[in-house]
């Protein structure tokens, strides 16, 4: 038997892509695909939609909102806790974390009726060990890290800058042969190659412990080599390279590790963005709603496949390996670089270091609130990493203006 989760991250603030964009990622994506869902009584989906997410549904699209509601009143659906705006969470004081996961749980139990959900969804799978008392704090049990990062910290090169080390994992040996020359490209291809398979085939899929500062919690493991990688890959395939990649080539993948013995624990064959399925990511292809939903039909109805959510197999099966996992994330070198070192970046942090300073003495009200607001909606990571459009970097910095803005005039009023 093997055991498998989906987890499906919603983001209506993608750096890529303008707001503009959002009708069609409802209707091509979203739309199509939870109404799909629902009519696989089967199905068991975990979700993750960010805070702002979840507001702009509520507002522009309240048919979303009703059919995440079916799904979870139906035991199909699992939402996840998260941060309200998605910040870099190892980025941010705590105070502002507290109130990024608060707002958020507050969003889904007046959205949706969701109360003491036990998933936290690191946003861009960012981690850090003082983050292990706080999710403990608000109730969260497990969250979902990437597997490259934690090989990466039970390494020597892991655990200091100052040892220069060889990349890891598919995805960043991907990055370095993009950037290569042609010539490198040629020479490295069939190592790439090789590498693809090898980390496709291992077979290490085991939830663990994280050891952070003052507690534990459990996580299951994405590895990116397969989300959204090989899983993508199978099911957008073109004809001319379905030799290579294709949903039943994925499938009977699926079905010979299930007659393994070596693989063990949870498998996440998808733990990627939702827009994905049906618009697109950060690339231009899609997964067809089609076929993601023909591979959920197909996963339920298989008695070798066993679709879960973390949850419910975390609970029967809980984790015995403690690790500790050094500060990162799922970007290529597993670092939170992508997120601070662009001058755009470290402007952006200090304003709102800046804001901070001001709202913290301002004190509590109603107006210090609406500071704290434009703040959380200012750290927002979309506005930072990856390779966001203006408009996402613009967004950030009108509300950490704002945010200082607010709260300059209340500690005036103080003095």
């Amino acid at each position: 038997m093997l055991n498998t989760s989906l987890v499906l991250h919603a983001n209506l603030q993608y750096a890529e892509i303008p707001t503009a964009e959002i009708p069609k990622i409802i209707k091509e994506s979203y739309l199509p695909t939870l109404k799909g869902l629902l009519k696989i009584p089967k199905s068991k989906i975990s979700f993750n939609f960010t805070g702002v997410t979840l507001e702009i549904l509520e507002k522009e699209y309240p048919e979303i909102i009703d059919l995440i509601k079916r799904g979870i009143e139906k035991g199909q659906f699992e939402l996840l806790g998260f941060a309200y705006s998605q910040p870099i969470l190892p980025l941010i004081q705590e105070v502002d974390i507290n109130l990024h996961i608060q707002k958020h749980l507050d969003l889904l139990e007046r959205l949706l009726g969701v109360k003491n959900p036990k998933g936290f969804f690191l946003p861009e799978a960012a981690w850090s060990p003082n983050l292990a008392p706080i999710l403990k704090k608000f109730g969260f049990s497990w969250t979902m890290i990437d597997y490259d990062h934690l090989i990466l910290s039970q390494t020597a090169a892991g655990e200091s800058v100052s040892i220069e080390r060889k990349p890891i994992g598919f995805t960043e040996r991907g990055t370095y042969f993009f950037t290569a020359s042609l010539f490198k490209q040629i020479v490295s291809l069939p190592t790439l190659a090789l590498k693809f398979r090898h980390d496709v085939n291992h077979p290490d899929f085991e939830p663990i412990i994280i050891k952070g500062a003052g507690a534990e919690m459990q996580a299951v493991l994405m590895k990116q080599v397969w989300t959204p990688n090989y899983f993508e890959a199978s099911l957008a395939a073109p004809k001319a390279l379905r030799w290579l990649f294709s949903p039943n080539r994925l499938k009977k993948r699926l079905k010979k590790m299930a007659r393994s013995e070596k693989v063990k624990g949870l498998v996440i064959p998808f733990g990627s963005d939702f827009e994905i399925i049906g618009y697109r990511g950060n690339i231009p292809v899609s997964i067809p709603v089609e076929r993601f939903l023909d591979f959920v039909s197909w996963a339920t109805s298989e008695k070798d496949i066993n679709l879960t959510t973390p949850t419910d197999y975390l609970r029967k099966n809980p984790p015995k390996k403690k690790v500790y996992l050094r500060t990162g994330s799922w970007a290529p070198d597993r670092s939170l670089k992508v997120w601070d070192k662009d001058p755009d970046d470290k402007k952006l942090n200090s304003l709102c270091d800046e804001a901070r300073s001001y709202l913290i003495r301002a004190g509590n009200s109603r107006e210090a609130e609406k500071g704290w607001h434009h703040l959380l909606l200012a750290e927002n990571s979309d506005g930072r990493g990856w390779n966001p459009i203006p408009e996402r970097r613009l967004f950030c910095y009108k509300h950490a203006l704002k945010a200082i803005e607010i709260g300059r005039e209340l500690t005036k009023k103080q003095d």
